[in-house]
């Protein structure tokens, strides 16, 4: 039965590519793949993921799919744990706010440039067309302090009450924000900062292709 390890080797034989010129291009340990009993940890499979986006680290991990990824805009949600956490979860929701990190994961997404750090989830109703379509997913992270906010970009802001994707704005009072659609049909909301639970940044947007 192949490992981790052998679909790694079988990696370096497509890339043409020996075990330390790899292990040097993804930052690892010299001697690794030697060493390596026939798994892979989390740490290394990102680095070798950032080093090579190319390689299908569901593959890598499982055998599952092809070597290399589908170039074609699509994705997919794997359930290897490899990746960015999807969760059943929308950006709406009713009286009370649910912790993200409670939530139910319902697989991840695995592709370059998506910090695996992060959360994803579904972007529901028209406020923030056509910039995002309800059903995209977004992908988030959190915001610990007011100190690393960049008014202008876009936001999930958590209340008591309300999960609201918005562009954040600067108010005259420092006290409070302005959350603004990049729908024009929807007017400002003024929100005093003390009421907001959790914050987040929309990282990236994942819009969904239907076929038919």
């Amino acid at each position: 039965m192949k490992t981790a390890k052998n679909r790694l080797l079988e990696f370096l034989a497509h890339l043409d590519i020996g075990q330390n010129a790899f292990e040097k291009n993804a930052g690892i340990a010299n001697g690794y793949i030697s060493h390596n009993k026939g798994s892979i940890g989390s740490d290394i499979l990102a680095k070798i993921s950032a080093a090579y986006p190319e390689l299908n680290t569901v593959w890598l991990l499982t055998g599952e799919g092809d070597m290399l990824r589908s170039n074609d805009g699509t994705y997919s949600i794997n359930e290897a744990g490899v990746g960015t956490p999807v969760y059943d979860l929308d950006a709406t929701c009713g009286p009370e706010v649910r912790d993200v990190s409670d939530e139910k994961v319902i697989g991840y997404v695995n592709l370059p440039g998506i910090n695996p750090n992060s959360h994803i989830l579904v972007a529901t109703g028209d406020s923030m067309a056509p910039k995002i379509m309800n059903g995209d997913r977004v992908v988030l992270r959190e915001i610990e302090s007011w100190d690393y906010i960049a008014f202008g970009q876009i936001y999930l802001i958590m209340t008591q009450e309300y999960r609201m994707i918005k562009y954040i704005r600067k108010h005259k009072d420092d006290n409070y924000i302005i959350l603004r659609s990049e729908n024009p049909a929807f007017d400002d909301i003024e929100i005093p900062k003390s009421e907001i639970v959790r914050l987040f940044l929309v990282e990236n947007i994942l819009s969904v292709k239907n076929l038919i």
